[in-house]
């Protein structure tokens, strides 16, 4: 559990910080939770959200190099992520069992169904 949530702090403070950080200063003013909670014409595609019809799945891509999908039905289900700009080399650094930003033990694609009751994160190498 240490490591999980130290990768996790690893993730935001490493790869998620230097993102905001470039952002026009309008935007990166508002706390990432408002801007996660009500996203708006100044950062509609800073953080694009994965909405299939199966509500037990969610997705979002941030800045177009982190790429969240989460699978909280019983069966293994698929994202499609045609519409996104998912080109390039991905890594996976998390799922349920590890958070680490140098790359997880088991790294998947995220075309690779999702196991039930799982979470997958990737970022644009």
């Amino acid at each position: 559990m240490l490591a999980y949530w130290q990768g996790l702090i690893l993730l935001r403070t490493n790869l998620l910080q230097p993102l905001i950080d470039v952002l026009p200063n309008s935007l990166a003013n508002i706390p990432i939770s408002k801007r996660l909670v009500t996203p708006n014409a100044n950062n509609s595609n800073f953080i694009q959200f994965i909405t299939p019809n199966n509500k037990a799945m969610l997705g979002y891509l941030i800045g177009e190099k982190i790429l969240v999908l989460i699978n909280n039905d019983n069966k293994m289900n698929s994202f499609d992520l045609s519409a996104l700009k998912l080109s390039g080399k991905w890594k996976q650094i998390g799922n349920n069992n590890e958070i680490n930003i140098l790359g997880t033990k088991e790294n998947s694609s995220f075309n690779t169904p999702l196991l039930p009751i799982s979470l997958g994160i990737w970022i644009k190498e």
